[in-house]
C-alpha cells in the first residue's frame, strides 16, 4: 500500500493520497472526517492533494504532508505541509507556499500562507518572505494580509512597493479599494508627478 493511488470523492471534494502507510478502511475514515473543513474553506469541488493526509479526533485537525495542493477554480494552493481544523473554516500552508487567483490576476508566494474564512469572506494572510504580484505591480513585505474578491490589502514590515507610476519603501502599507496610505515611510517615489519624499505617514489614491 506504500505507493497506492487513492481517490474518493464526497460532497465535491475530491482528495489524492501517495504513500498510504494506514488500513484503507481507516484512511477513508480519516478523509471523511476532514473533508468538512476543506469544503468549508472553499466551497463546492474543491481538490486537496497531498502525499499523505491524517486526521486527529481529538483536535479535530487534519494534516497534509508532502507537495500539497489545494485546488479551487478561481484558485490555488501549493506548499509541502498543510493544516486544517474541522469545522473551523481555517487551512494554514506552510513550505515554499504559492497562490494563484487566475481571476484577480494575482500570485503570492510566502514562506507560510493562511487562509480563514469568517462570515463569507476569504483572507489569505501570507507571513514571511511574502511577495505578492498583480500584473507589472508588486508588493513585498515581512506580512501581507489580503481579501480575496476585494481591493483591499496590508503590508506590514519591511515594504517595497512597486506600481507603474509609483513606489514606496515603508514600515506599513495598505489600500481600501482606491485608498491607499503608508506609515513610516522611508521613501515614496511618484514617477509621474518626479518628486520623491520621505514622511511618518502618506495617503494618497492608486489602482493594485
Amino acid at each position: 500500500l506504500k505507493w497506492m493511488r487513492f481517490w474518493l470523492s464526497m460532497k465535491g471534494v475530491l482528495v489524492e493520497m501517495k504513500r498510504i502507510k494506514a488500513i484503507v478502511p481507516i484512511v477513508i475514515l480519516c478523509c471523511v472526517l476532514s473533508f468538512s473543513a476543506v469544503a468549508c474553506l472553499w466551497g463546492a469541488e474543491t481538490t486537496l492533494k497531498a502525499d499523505a493526509l491524517s486526521y486527529n479526533p481529538a483536535t479535530k485537525k487534519m494534516v497534509a504532508t508532502g507537495n500539497v495542493r489545494l485546488i479551487r477554480a478561481d484558485g490555488e494552493l501549493s506548499g509541502q505541509r498543510g493544516e486544517g481544523d474541522v469545522g473551523a473554516n481555517h487551512f494554514l500552508m506552510e513550505g515554499s507556499v504559492r497562490g494563484k487567483f487566475p481571476k484577480e490576476g494575482i500570485s503570492l508566494e510566502s514562506d507560510i500562507l493562511e487562509l480563514t474564512i469568517p462570515n463569507d469572506r476569504k483572507i489569505l494572510e501570507g507571513r514571511g518572505n511574502v511577495r505578492l504580484l498583480r500584473g507589472e505591480d508588486r508588493l513585498n513585505a515581512d506580512k501581507v494580509r489580503r481579501v480575496i474578491g476585494e481591493d483591499s490589502y496590508r503590508g506590514v514590515g519591511n515594504v517595497i512597493a512597486r506600481f507603474e507610476t509609483h513606489s514606496i519603501d515603508a514600515d506599513e502599507v495598505a489600500r481600501d479599494g482606491e485608498r491607499f496610505w503608508g506609515k513610516g515611510v522611508h521613501r515614496y517615489e511618484d514617477k509621474k508627478q518626479r518628486f520623491t519624499l520621505k514622511a511618518s505617514k502618506i495617503n494618497g489614491f492608486k489602482r493594485f
